[in-house]
């Protein structure tokens, strides 16, 4: 009997140690794929559970709160500012704050794909303040620190570095617009410019019926052709739009385009190829025209002869002597051809300007003066962008006599000139140096009224990005 109930111990036993062992396998992927499933249900993104995702505090409760402090300047003499290094004081600063705010998110727009497998937002954050918060009217008194990196970079650097900044920014400006420019100038004129003929009425319709069709509303239409920044109704307003479309969809004019007007891809879409196939157009022309491909050649052409503008495709595009005159967004002196002819030679004695009136610039010289790189320096030998050269010109003509042609051989003999060029090409430098470089260029003493001139210049200057950092790091180190 005894070994009967150790059998039958023995047999339980082992099929329980066989069903624990299957268990022990089996269980935990059982269990690892349920928990799974149950995540995904959890995690993924539907209408069921918005509450638990799409607002914040929503139904979870969260609060994101949000300290924020802020320096006030106190400064009982502004000329401190000018002032940093051995001469100065510390600048001195209150800590003001906290400005406290309760972070709201939410999901607006929600939209879900067909088959349920993707879910489109617009993520919009707001902040409440709270009740314990400083007033948000405190006065804070702060540096602009960008018009105070223009004064502290142009009181630092040598004047020829200027010069190359001058430069740069005329050139490098007028290469990124003018290829657009004249796209947007030739169209506006051609097709889209209200006139007696045609009213603005008839205008819009066409320009409804190319750009977008029937794609939307003639609300929203009114909006877009009407916006002051970004609309279709100005030459100057249009290049957006023909900017996005040249290099779409590589481009971020064009998201941005879409988010100001809340477009959906599709109507976007349209509007852009419908622009591009015009400038694919007009691109032919202008090839045909000024035999240049690129935007390179085209900033040549028209630094050197002013032809790209003066001299108009069709009779209807208006003449335009210069790149100055037609886009009052961009801050740049004249082409050096404008120069020449308005500036120059109007300043010789009578008797020297008919042999200057005479000297041009061909495109084979001005490929190698003006090779220019928008993204770094350039180390071009022959080219006035390579700032070595830029030194080189004012060692060499900062102190001559310019009556004197052969003063300007080592200048000539540099970049393949004629001593006539030479000297044109040395006065526009000191042109522009003084126009955008120098403007005034104040003195490290300058006092707090002469920088409220400064402020406005930061922007004409367009070297304040590039001064910025290091002239935070100097002026927190004096505070």
């Amino acid at each position: 009997m005894g070994q009967k109930r150790w059998i039958a111990a023995m047999a339980i036993t082992g099929f329980l140690g066989a069903a624990g062992i299957i268990m022990a396998a089996i269980l935990p992927s059982v269990i690892d794929k349920k928990v799974k499933s149950q995540a995904a249900d959890q995690a993924m993104f539907t209408a069921d559970n918005e509450k638990d995702w799409a607002h914040i505090p929503g139904d979870m409760k969260i609060e994101v709160h949000r300290d924020y402090y802020l320096y006030n300047l106190s400064l009982s003499n502004p000329d401190d500012l000018f002032k940093l290094g051995a001469e100065g004081k510390k600048i001195e600063v209150t800590k003001i704050g906290p400005f406290s705010y309760h972070e709201r998110q939410d999901d607006l727009a929600i939209a879900y794909s067909d088959d349920r497998e993707k879910v489109f937002i617009k993520p919009y954050t707001y902040y409440v303040r709270t009740d314990d918060s400083m007033d948000d009217e405190t006065l804070i008194t702060s540096i602009n620190l960008g018009a105070y990196g223009v004064w502290y970079q142009t009181t630092q650097l040598e004047t020829y570095k200027l010069a190359a900044t001058a430069l740069t920014t005329t050139y490098g400006a007028m290469m990124q617009s003018l290829w657009i420019d004249a796209f947007t100038l030739a169209i506006y004129y051609m097709n889209f410019k209200p006139s007696d003929t045609t009213p603005e009425t008839t205008v819009k319709a066409n320009f409804k019926k190319f750009v977008f069709g029937e794609s939307i509303s003639e609300e929203l239409f009114e909006t877009i052709y009407a916006d002051p920044r970004f609309g279709l109704q100005t030459p100057l307003t249009l290049s957006n739009w023909f900017s996005a479309a040249m290099n779409y969809p590589n481009d971020q004019v064009a998201p941005a385009l879409q988010e100001y007007f809340l477009l959906s891809k599709g109507e976007m879409d349209q509007a852009l190829g419908n622009f591009k196939n015009l400038t694919t157009d007009l691109q032919t022309v202008i090839e045909g025209v000024y035999q240049c491909t690129d935007d390179d050649c085209l900033a040549q052409h028209q630094w050197a002869t002013t032809e790209v503008t003066s001299v108009p495709l069709l009779p209807q595009i208006p003449k335009y002597p210069s790149v100055i005159n037609f886009n009052d967004t961009t801050s740049y002196a004249p082409e050096m051809g404008f120069y020449q002819k308005n500036t120059f030679i109007p300043s010789l004695p009578v008797d020297e300007q008919e042999a200057y009136s005479k000297v041009t610039w061909p495109k084979t010289l001005t490929k190698t003066l003006l090779k220019f790189d928008i993204n770094g320096p350039v180390d071009t030998k022959d080219s006035l962008f390579n700032i070595g050269n830029m030194q080189f010109i004012f060692d060499t003509c900062q102190h001559i006599d310019e009556t004197n042609l052969d003063n300007f051989q080592p200048i000539s003999e540099r970049f393949h000139l004629t001593n006539m060029q030479s000297r044109i090409l040395w006065n526009y430098i000191r042109y522009i140096l003084n126009k955008i470089g120098l403007a005034g260029k104040p003195q490290p003493s300058s006092t707090y009224e002469e920088f409220q001139d400064w402020k406005g210049r930061a922007a004409v200057l367009e070297i304040g990005s590039i001064a910025l950092y290091q002239t935070t790091v100097k002026f927190y180190d004096h505070v």
